[in-house]
């Protein structure tokens, strides 16, 4: 037997919403969708990152207390395709059933690969420890699962804050560059951007055009490039024209 949703499904925002605040990132829109859509998802979260990077969460939730088949996902994801042409993450919601599979799980499993790049997708069920996570914020547990919750201990807390973001960041969904502090030590330090630098400019391609001017993408932003781009950047030049330098510079800056 199934339940409304609608509950849930404000519950499921209210808890995004709250611990993606707690991991600092800024939460700039928010909607439940009104009963009836066809728009392919219940809840939309649109994140901020510190360095102004924007994710936009798409959420299906299913307060079911009846099993789950990962059919009932996977026709929900033509839908959103469909209808959204920026998709970070799919994400599933269950709070009470695990999805389950007639046939190898790794089968369904290759096919959420085979999307990745224009549909990731995540389920947040408990086998992935949805339940844990609403226990950091006791007033949604009691909603959702009907039982008080003691407070949980700071150590605690912060492992399932740290576990909830490598699922949701993790390689395959919401990508992410992370830079440890040993390896900006190691890398950047204090170094400074010498005095006599000249900033070099950057092409998206290659133009054997005498003039410049007749070049419309000579001069590239370099960062809105890289913050833009799925695969990275390649930066091509003769040897000595200040590849290493420039990026030396870039990294400089980033940090700074």
């Amino acid at each position: 037997m199934s339940k409304k949703g609608g509950e849930f499904e404000i519950n499921a925002i209210d808890f995004l919403e709250k611990i993606f605040s707690e991991l600092n990132y800024t939460v700039v829109r928010k909607r439940t969708q009104k009963s009836g859509s066809q728009d392919g998802y219940d809840d939309l979260l649109q994140i901020i990152d510190e360095r102004f990077i924007s994710y936009t969460i798409y959420s299906e939730c299913k307060d079911y207390s009846t099993h789950l088949n990962y059919t009932q996902a996977i026709e929900k994801i033509p839908h959103i395709v469909s209808t959204h042409q920026h998709i970070d993450l799919l994400l599933f919601i269950s709070p009470y059933e695990d999805f389950s599979n007639t046939n190898e799980n790794s089968k369904v499993e290759g096919f959420y690969q085979a999307i990745s790049d224009k549909c990731p997708v995540e389920f947040l069920t408990p086998e992935s420890f949805i339940k844990d996570y609403f226990r950091l914020y006791p007033e949604l547990f009691k909603k959702v699962y009907k039982d008080d919750i003691g407070k949980i201990e700071s150590e605690d807390r912060e492992q399932l804050l740290r576990r909830f973001e490598k699922l949701i960041f993790s390689s395959k969904n919401l990508k992410r560059i992370v830079i440890l502090d040993e390896d900006k030590e190691k890398y950047i330090g204090k170094n400074k951007i010498r005095e006599f630098h000249i900033t070099r400019s950057f092409r998206k391609f290659q133009e054997n055009d005498r003039y410049i001017i007749d070049n419309p993408e000579y001069n590239l932003d370099l960062h809105d490039y890289v913050n833009n781009s799925k695969l990275g950047v390649v930066i091509l030049g003769n040897p000595g024209y200040g590849k290493s330098e420039e990026l030396f510079c870039k990294a400089v800056e980033c940090e700074g």
